[in-house]
Order: C-alpha cells, then structure tokens, then sequence
C-alpha cells in the first residue's frame, strides 16, 4: 500500500526533536509502516530528516515555528499551509497513492485546496485529529477557530465523500460527537519503547515536562513543589502565547533557569549528576531546564520519584505520561481529557479527581496531588513499564 502522510509545517520532523508531540508520533508511524514493507511517504518541511526510513516530499523549505533558547515563537500562516495541501492532492493523484492521512496542523479537509478538489479526489483521506475540539483560552493571545473548520466537517460528511475521522482516545471521540461530529475510529498514540529505557531506583525530585501553560498545570505543579518542599525539575518550552502565565505564576518561583549560551553544556553536567545517581536537585528548589530531547527526557523520566500532569483541560491523549511510565516511573494526573484511559489508577499512577461541583478546582487539584504523594512509592515500576508495552507501544 502507498500511504502518503501530511505532516504540520510548523515544527521539523526529526529524530533529535525537542518539542512536539504530532511530529513525534508521525515519526513513530511512519517507521512502523516502513518497517512492515508499506510505502510511507511524508510530505512536510523541507529540514525534515525521517530517520532513514520512508521518503520525504517537501512541500515548504523550512518549518514554520522557530525556537530560540527556552522560547518558541508560534506562526500562523493559512497561505503556506493551503499550499501544502495542494502540492499533497496533486503528489497523490499524480502517484498513485491509496490513502492520503492528514496529521494536523491545519487540517487539510477545511483547506481551499480540499474544498476545491473534493469531487475529483477519489482517494480516501484519512485525518487523525490530535488537537481538542474547542481550545482552552485561558490565554487571552489565543483565537479559538475551533468551530469553523467543524462547521465545514460537518456539511463534508453529508456529502458522502471518501473522509474518515480519527481521535486519538475515547475522551477526545465523545467530545468531537457531542458537537455532531462522525467519528470514525479510535487509535491511541504509540511510542517506541527503545527511547525510554526502564530504571528502576527512583530518586526524589518531581518531574514536570511539556509546553509551559496553564492548561498543562505547570503553575500547580509549582505550588504541589512549594507546598511540599519537594525538588521540581521543569523541562520544556515558552511559547509566545503563553508568556504571560509564565512570568506571573511560574517564573518568580524558579530558582534556576538553565538558559544562555553554555545552556547545552550545563545541561548535559545536570543530566549525567542525574545518571550517576548524585543530587542535582535540592530540597525546596526549582530547576527549569529548558527544552530536551528524546534522550534526556529518558534519563529524566527514568530518575524522578514521579511526573506530574494536573491538567486543566481536556488533553486528547497525553504523551507525556506514557513515556513516564514507559521508563517505571509513576504519573500523577487529573481526571480531565484522556488521562483517565492512560493510568491504571493505584497500579501505575494516581488519578486526581480536578473537578468541584462540576468546575476545575485548583485548590483540590493541589491538594490531590500532595496526597498522591505520600502514596507513589507503593506503585511497581515494572507495572507502569508492562502497562505501557501492552497497550501504547509503537507496534
């Protein structure tokens, strides 16, 4: 089978990424699919490297969003994108290709380029949703766009056309029903297991990992650590958007940031502290480390006495405590989105109930999870290890 995969512009597809959770996955996918004899082509930013497996077709010369240090600056640009898609529907009727499966970014079925070429287009477009149907916006910089390009799903799927609808957990399938929407199938993300090596000795800092947001919780994770005086590491990114939750609720309580121009190296003297098994983290301090790849999360992950998600939103899936768990460390997460299909509640993590009368209470987030404290070190490392194997592997 020919399988030709669009990829988001925004952000490079690569081996060595930083940040980015759809680009990961796709680049997990397209390996599997290579990997048993399918014809895997990715079409997306020109600097893109697939690892050796698959063949690139770039459609733009270089990713959208640019990352400098600790900050990434997010752009928008509906020209490019729709530009994208055309040269993808034109690379697919030109060869052959039997399935078309978009991975947004934008999405490729409210594009002009779709809309124009609808009827003409035979090939079956297969589009994994892997945002939420209505962005949380907190953030006041943020423009929810959300309903316009569901507007249009829903008058394309009245027309009986060759377009099927994933989600990425049973959570994220209801939400996308409850506004009308058909969904198709339900297919969990996957991760390669040789990344996230298994550790079984934990040590005693607290982990928070991911794009720097209130939605994400790293506020609360930094109150549970103040709280509790226990070591926090915070790895990720600042993205433009959310700069105002960072320098209000979380950058005055940091008590090192690891930035600047000797950044990677102090990095990497933090990382193999952590390898050795020697504190590299006092009692009542917060490290921000800035953002890490794929290795250093393992090494992260591996080592913590436990990763915190106190989502306040309803996250599609959630890759951040899989790969937690996937190293033997438990998760403390909220009962929002999909989390609840990911953690086996006692066994591999602690589910925190967030809502009050039916509305996220911060306080009672703060306060499960100091209490799912005192009770994480009961948790099997090689519990969280197999639950991960059997159900959210690549393969």
């Amino acid at each position: 089978m020919k399988i030709i995969q669009s990829a988001p512009i925004d952000i490079e597809i690569s081996p060595d990424l930083k940040y980015a959770g759809t680009e990961r996955i796709l680049l997990y996918l397209n390996q599997g699919l290579h990997e048993k004899g399918q014809t895997s082509i990715v079409a997306g930013p020109g600097n893109s490297d697939l690892g050796g497996f698959g063949l690139l077709i770039p459609t733009i010369d270089s990713h959208l969003w640019k990352a400098k240090g600790i900050e990434r600056k997010m752009v928008r640009s509906d020209k490019d994108y729709n530009s994208h898609y055309k040269k993808v529907i034109e690379y697919a009727q030109k060869n052959n290709i039997d399935v078309i499966h978009d991975h947004p970014g934008q999405i490729m079925f409210s594009s002009k380029a779709y809309i124009h070429e609808r009827n003409n287009l035979k090939i079956p477009l297969i589009t994994t949703i892997h945002g939420s149907t209505a962005p949380q916006c907190e953030e006041k910089q943020i423009k929810n766009t959300g309903p316009t390009k569901y507007d249009i799903l829903r008058k394309l799927q009245k027309e009986k056309l060759p377009l099927y609808l994933l989600t990425l957990s049973e959570s994220h399938k209801k939400e996308h029903e409850n506004i009308g929407i058909k969904v198709d199938g339900v297919v969990y993300n996957g991760i390669n297991m040789d990344l996230f090596q298994f550790k079984e000795k934990k040590q005693e800092y607290l982990l928070w990992l991911g794009r720097l947001s209130g939605i994400k919780g790293t506020d609360i994770a930094v109150e549970v650590a103040k709280k509790t005086k226990t070591p926090l590491i915070i790895a990720g990114e600042i993205h433009d958007p959310y700069r105002e939750i960072f320098e209000t609720k979380i950058k005055p309580y940091i008590t090192r940031t690891i930035s600047g121009k000797n950044a990677d190296a102090e990095r990497e003297s933090i990382l193999e502290k952590i390898m050795q098994g020697k504190e590299a983290i006092g009692e009542g301090e917060i490290l921000f480390l800035g953002p890490v790849n794929d290795r250093q999360k393992a090494i992260l992950y591996g080592n913590a006495k436990a990763t915190l998600q106190p989502n306040r939103w309803k996250e599609p899936f959630g890759l951040v405590p899989i790969e937690s768990m996937a190293t033997g460390t438990p998760v403390i997460v909220t009962n929002t989105g999909a989390l609840p299909e990911l953690v086996k509640d006692g066994k591999t993590g602690i589910i925190v109930d967030a809502y009050e009368k039916g509305k996220i209470s911060e306080n009672q987030i703060i306060e499960g999870t100091i209490n799912a404290l005192e009770k994480i070190n009961s948790i099997n490392p090689e519990e969280c290890r197999n639950h991960i194997k059997d159900n959210f592997s690549k393969e």
